[in-house]
């Protein structure tokens, strides 16, 4: 981009076109995907809050930038989020975010109300989807809630027990109140382990 005069003759140099949708090196697809990706983030997690008690501990797996947690606001009791994507560990008011991967980067923090899992389970391979999500129940106190999106194929694969489910765009998601972590056993979500 070379400076230009304007009329009054001062050299002027175009600045580059950057908006939350993009940098100067977007194409205008590329935004359009951009700004597509945040509004079904926004759906997702406006789906999940209802589902999500006033005063919770809540663990976001995969959490990206926080989103859920400031869109939780002065409902969530305290919030733990894990990415591996995070540029470092970020404090909020009332939540933690961590840089990592889940379980093994995980502090001990003890155990949580809700789980949640939002655009993350689609993008594990088919044999390890089982296996997080038990270790995501492992999480859980008696009574908690397993919150998670999945393509419409999972709970074929995973054999789930009565779950809720709600359609929010390409993929579902799924509501479920587990029992709580008993000792590690089958690494499936069955009748006994979800109601």
């Amino acid at each position: 981009m070379e400076p230009h005069p304007t009329t009054s003759g001062m050299l002027v140099r175009p600045r580059p076109v950057t908006s939350r949708y993009g940098g100067p090196g977007d194409t205008p697809a590329k935004r359009r995907a951009a700004r597509q990706e945040r509004r079904l983030r926004a759906y997702r997690i406006a789906k999940a809050i209802p589902h999500i008690p006033h005063g919770s501990r809540v663990l976001d797996v995969g959490c990206g930038d926080g989103e859920l947690f400031r869109w939780l606001g002065s409902r969530l009791g305290l919030g733990i989020g894990i990415d591996p994507m995070l540029p470092g560990s970020i404090v909020g008011a009332r939540y933690r975010l961590t840089k990592g991967w889940f379980p093994e980067d995980l502090p001990d923090v003890g155990s949580f109300d809700v789980v949640t899992m939002l655009a993350v389970l689609e993008e594990v391979p088919v044999e390890g989807r089982a296996w997080l999500l038990a270790a995501c129940i492992r999480r859980l106190t008696p009574g908690g809630r397993l919150i998670f999106t999945a393509p419409p194929e999972v709970p074929d694969q995973l054999r789930m027990a009565v779950a809720t489910r709600l359609e929010v765009g390409p993929e579902d998601l799924f509501v479920c109140l587990v029992d709580g972590p008993s000792t590690p056993g089958p690494s499936t979500l069955g009748p006994d382990r979800v109601r």
